[in-house]
C-alpha cells in the first residue's frame, strides 16, 4: 500500500508483475540472451512498478507498506 497525506493512493501486488516478479526478470534475461547480451554481475534489476505513479506535494508525508517486511516513511 502506498499512502500520501494520510490517504491511500494505490495498492499493488508482486504477483501482478507477470504472475511473479522473478518471472519478469527471467523474461528480461531471456530477451537479452536472444540478442547476445547479458546483465553484468552486480546489476540491480527492478521488476517493474507495482503501482501507478502519484504526484507528490512539498511537505507531504509518504508511507509505503510492504506485507511481511514493514513500512517506509518519507517526508518530502
Amino acid at each position: 500500500m502506498f499512502s500520501s497525506g494520510g490517504e491511500v493512493a494505490d495498492t499493488g501486488a508482486g504477483g501482478a508483475v507477470m504472475g511473479d516478479p522473478a518471472a519478469a526478470v527471467a523474461w528480461l534475461v531471456s530477451v537479452l540472451a536472444g540478442r547476445g547480451e547479458h546483465l553484468p554481475a552486480g546489476s540491480i534489476v527492478l521488476s517493474g512498478g507495482l503501482t501507478a505513479s502519484v504526484g507528490l506535494k512539498s511537505g507531504a508525508n509518504v508511507v509505503a507498506e510492504f506485507d511481511g517486511l514493514g513500512s517506509v516513511d518519507v517526508h518530502t
